[in-house]
């Protein structure tokens, strides 16, 4: 499902204007403020395990987010750019050092 999602999602932005962007910022704000609320109230209802506890900071981390995103929502763009830059830096760096690894492994040249 949430695959589903994340490809409408990306659909929408490729569609959508750039006039509409603060609106769904906005919007993707106030989604995360509320499934952060379900996910605080979730904790309260449930018997409190280790578990609960790691989803209850989560919550709190995501509340966090999305009240972020709301408050800032004209540098949340410059700020998820930088995030994903990054994002792809990392994960290239570490594609590379499994690929490294891989042929030290199996004994190749070069």
């Amino acid at each position: 499902m949430s695959a589903i999602l994340l490809m409408a999602l990306g659909a929408v932005i490729i569609i959508c204007p750039l006039k509409y962007m603060g609106e769904l910022t906005l919007v993707g704000g106030y989604t995360l403020l509320l499934v952060a609320l379900v996910m605080i109230l979730n904790f309260f209802s449930s018997n409190k395990s280790l578990m609960e506890y790691i989803k209850f900071c989560g919550a709190l981390i995501l509340g966090l987010v999305g009240l972020c995103v709301v408050v800032f929502r004209d540098d949340i763009m410059q700020v998820l750019a930088w995030m994903f830059g990054f994002l792809l830096i990392l994960d290239g760096a570490r594609t590379a050092i499994h690929s490294f690894t891989y042929a030290r492994r199996s004994q190749r040249k070069g």
